[in-house]
């Protein structure tokens, strides 16, 4: 019993830290189009983002992996945002003024969105947090990461999230 469990926990840190990989956009499922509500009022729809490059992270004030990746996400929205690059942190199943009180002393630039009853979550298929997904300007689930991601990690796929320059 001792041997499978370890087997079984070795696996799924493995897997929990693996990125998932589309080959490309033309063979990427799309993403779930979902609509969420923004921190300060508003909401947010992916349909709307269409034209832009998508990263969201799922994440909560609870979780230290999270806490530790969300100066990277800042400094990549601050960097590409002007190239059609937009992150969304979706902050998992707390309440508003605990999302509040915790960006009160570690803010960010990049909007906040809620899921309240973790209904996101579930449409996303995460399975631990943090968890990133980087979609496409159409709309296209390119990839996927559970576990913490860095600055030269969200570096590497810009390229592949830029939207194509309209003549």
């Amino acid at each position: 019993m001792y041997r499978l469990y370890t087997l079984a926990l070795a696996s799924f840190i493995l897997f929990s830290v693996s990125p998932l990989f589309a080959a490309d956009s033309k063979n990427s499922p799309p993403a779930p189009d979902f609509s969420a509500n923004k921190l300060g009022g508003g909401k947010v729809t992916l349909e709307a983002l269409k034209g832009k490059g998508v990263i969201i992270n799922f994440w909560a004030t609870w979780c230290p992996p999270c806490k530790a990746e969300m100066p990277a996400f800042d400094k990549i929205y601050k960097k590409y945002k002007k190239d059609g690059i937009v992150i969304y942190g979706i902050n998992y199943k707390e309440d508003v003024e605990i999302i509040n009180e915790y960006l009160a002393g570690a803010p960010v630039s990049f909007p906040i969105l809620f899921d309240e009853n973790g209904d996101l979550a579930n449409m996303f298929n995460v399975f631990g947090l943090p968890a990133t997904y980087f979609i496409d300007e159409n709309g296209n689930l390119l990839g996927s990461v559970t576990g913490a991601v860095d600055e030269k990690y969200l570096e590497g796929w810009i390229d592949k999230l830029k939207p194509a320059k309209k003549s």
